[in-house]
């Protein structure tokens, strides 16, 4: 329609593209901790965002992307539970990408996206009765931000006091 932005997009500015994604990458770069760590990320996330450091930008963007639609298109398919399978990929694409959260951080580059990808392996585990991985899951979740902790009220709830003590010694 030939306005400029905000008008033209509904996302953030273009810009600011992927940023959130490749300003932590760049800052663990060398994993100097004297060096440019100006972010207030947690360590976990320092270290996991550390990884793409060894690769081009573009590639490394590539991996994060990949490992996130992985486990996102695959639980996706999983959680639906659709007997038909072409319902099933038509069903996953749309809620893959029609939904805001997700199109938001992929243009943002969130590694909110790990931390949804660990919530959802945390969940199939513990719909399984499988507390030992899924307390695992929980805590590399909650190790990257701090808000997944709050599940572990559901092992408190379940009486799994031994998967939540294994879920906050892996955020530790």
């Amino acid at each position: 329609m030939g306005k400029p932005y905000p008008y033209d997009t509904f996302l953030f500015e273009p810009d600011d593209r992927f940023s959130d994604f490749f300003v932590v990458v760049n800052e663990t770069d060398g994993m100097d901790p004297y060096g440019k760590f100006l972010s207030g990320q947690y360590p976990f996330l320092l270290l996991t965002s550390s990884i793409f450091s060894f690769f081009e930008s573009g590639v490394s963007y590539f991996l994060f992307i990949y490992c996130f639609s992985i486990v996102y298109i695959l639980f996706s398919y999983f959680f639906l539970h659709v007997k038909d399978i072409s319902i099933g990929v038509l069903l996953t694409f749309i809620i893959t990408t029609f939904t805001y959260p997700l199109m938001f951080s992929l243009d943002r580059g969130n590694f909110e996206l790990l931390v949804f990808a660990f919530l959802l392996v945390f969940i199939y585990f513990y719909q399984k009765e499988k507390y030992l991985p899924a307390a695992i899951f929980l805590g590399l979740a909650a190790a990257l931000k701090i808000y997944p902790a709050i599940f572990l009220l559901l092992f408190l709830k379940d009486k799994k006091y031994k998967e939540a003590i294994y879920a906050l010694g892996t955020m530790a």
